[in-house]
């Protein structure tokens, strides 16, 4: 059996020295303003029964403030792996929301697939 799934429920925010401040908060809920960013955890979860290697894309408006990112990720049968993107929203962005699509794919069976969406706000000025 091979079935995969993904999910980021949580962010916390990035100030604009690029430390986490705050507490882990629902994804949905957090406003961040230019020049500030954000750690956005993804979890693929192998919901196969063998272990797998899953590819990873990003696409969206929201990929290309991300930091580099391994594109594949190993997880074992029936586990969740976990990768930590570390976005910074560029000081020109205008206020508004923003998409993140996250796709991932079996290496084993590639016409398996999932894809989580992620949405930002971005406000003007500190988002304190």
């Amino acid at each position: 059996i091979c079935d995969v799934s993904v999910g980021g429920d949580w962010i916390k925010r990035i100030d604009g020295d690029g430390k986490e401040t705050g507490a882990w908060t629902p994804a949905h809920s957090l406003a961040t303003a230019p020049g500030e960013g954000f750690v956005q955890p993804v979890r693929p979860r192998n919901r196969g029964n063998f272990d797998d290697t899953l590819d990873i894309e990003f696409d969206g408006p929201v990929a290309r403030w991300l930091d580099p990112v391994p594109p594949t990720v190993a997880v074992a049968a029936g586990k969740a792996g976990w990768v930590g993107l570390r976005a910074r929203v560029p000081g020109d962005t205008p206020p508004g929301t923003y998409t993140l699509l996250v796709r991932v794919r079996s290496r084993t069976f590639p016409a398996v697939r999932a894809e989580w969406r992620g949405s930002y706000s971005v406000v003007r000025g500190s988002a304190d």
